[in-house]
């Protein structure tokens, strides 16, 4: 993670659970896009990901 990218709100070791939407896309587009997670293909996996997190969600039930 950049210097300064963290939030005010930022805290280490955050249960999966507890993830919200917007982190859970980050960390997509930043483990699929690597150093170019900002790029459009980053960024369009990341928001696919969360797309697809409710059947995900539903199905583990």
């Amino acid at each position: 993670m950049q210097p300064g990218a963290r939030g005010a709100q930022h805290r280490d070791n955050i249960p999966a659970g507890e993830l919200t939407d917007a982190q859970m896309r980050e960390i997509a587009a930043r483990c699929n896009g690597g150093p170019y997670w900002e790029s459009k293909k980053g960024q369009d996996y990341g928001n696919e990901f969360v797309d697809n997190l409710g059947n995900v969600k539903k199905a583990m039930r």
